[in-house]
């Protein structure tokens, strides 16, 4: 391979190395809670204020799963709240997503 040959592949290899690394907080979040998941809301734990629905208008039945995607956030712990039909509350804080590729919502993530 000569040296311009070379250096495309480096630099195309330094490049897909730079996009797995970019959105390093997607994950996969799993609703086993026995209820339909309505609201599901996202926060960095060191943050005041939580973003908006992600759900939106989509309801995430029990056992189902959805796919999370980040774009343009540098933090890695985050706290996770959301709202099941009967409005019941359940919370995961603190998770690292930078270092996790799914989150699984149980009952026990319920709130008193």
């Amino acid at each position: 391979m000569n040296r311009k040959g070379l250096a495309f592949a480096l630099g195309f290899l330094i490049g897909l190395a730079f996009l797995a690394q970019a959105d390093t907080q997607d994950f996969t979040f799993v609703n086993n809670t026995g209820q339909p998941i309505v609201n599901l809301f996202l926060k960095p734990t060191d943050g005041k204020d939580w973003g908006e629905d992600i759900l939106g208008v989509d309801v995430l039945e029990d056992g189902d799963s959805v796919s999370i995607t980040f774009a343009g956030y540098d933090d890695c712990v985050w706290d996770l709240m959301a709202n099941d039909k009967d409005e019941n509350v359940y919370m995961i804080e603190d998770v690292d997503l930078c270092g996790t590729l799914s989150v699984t919502l149980t009952k026990d993530n319920k709130t008193e």
